[in-house]
């Protein structure tokens, strides 16, 4: 394809998506990937979507879950589950806890916030050590980590997009333009980048512009022989989602997820600066 309306670079949820979206509106679109659909964190995240506990990012969530549906509809495989598991944030502070679901009773009502003491969280899941109690939240859709990044592949591809697999963009140009490590360039109506955290260098090689920094994340899939129904979180429960400081010591951080998905428990993510 030469000189499409849109050229995608990157073959993460973002670009595919975005390359779906934009075939089925009519334009031409061009995705080039360097190594593989959804090889980055696409394709090795924990497995699960379920609510940002933020008002600005909220809509964005509700969308997706249409549009995850929407896929299931389409009958291309893709299997999105039509209930929430459940969120079980573990803790072995009982008062912290507490004091957690009454706030957000106030801030997430549609969560139906629940605290489970010990005895109804091993109930609920025996398969944890005892002595934990947990907040539950009405959210958590466990699906494997890559699916829906290949079946919005496969949805760009039926709307005529044309997909690039193993071609590698060494540079991106205000014109929209992009040269390719073979040094040949392409020009387009628009470019999107969508390479993560392979961004940056690609928009300034200088090293000056970096809104979007890697984080070292590590993910361990594992067979249980009494695997959690629920997506189980340990952390800091006062703040939910915790993230993570520039300035915040590798060890200081005690997150721990698991998610189950396809048979399969994922444990992880790691969500270090290095």
């Amino acid at each position: 394809m030469t000189a499409p309306d849109l050229l995608i670079v990157g073959g993460g949820i973002i670009g595919c998506s975005a390359a779906a979206f934009a075939a089925e509106r009519g334009a031409s679109v061009l995705l080039i990937e360097g190594g593989k659909l959804a090889a980055g964190a696409s394709g090795r995240n924990s497995g699960v979507v379920q609510h940002p506990f933020d008002a600005v990012l909220a809509p964005l969530h509700e969308s997706t879950l249409e549009i995850y549906r929407a896929l299931t509809d389409d009958g291309g495989g893709f299997e999105f589950p039509a209930d929430p598991a459940g969120l079980l944030l573990l803790t072995n502070d009982a008062a912290e806890a507490q004091s957690r679901v009454a706030e957000l009773r106030d801030q997430e009502p549609a969560l139906v916030p629940e605290f489970l003491d010990s005895e109804a969280l091993a109930l609920l899941e025996p398969m944890l050590a005892p002595g934990l109690t947990a907040i539950r939240l009405d959210t958590g859709y466990p699906i494997p980590p890559e699916a829906a990044t290949l079946a919005m592949a496969a949805r760009a591809r039926r709307a005529n997009a044309e997909l690039q697999i193993g071609q590698r963009v060494s540079a991106v140009h205000d014109v929209p333009a992009v040269t390719l490590a073979d040094g040949s360039r392409l020009d387009a109506g628009a470019v999107l980048v969508a390479a993560g955290p392979w961004s940056a260098p690609l928009l300034d090689p200088s090293g000056a512009w970096q809104p979007i920094r890697p984080t070292h994340g590590v993910t361990v899939q594992v067979a249980l022989p009494t695997p959690p129904s629920s997506v189980l979180e340990e952390g800091a429960v006062h703040t939910v989602n915790r993230p993570v400081r520039d300035d915040e010591p590798e060890t200081g951080l005690v997150t721990f997820s698991m998610v189950r998905a396809a048979g399969v428990s994922t444990v992880g993510s790691t969500f270090l600066p290095t």
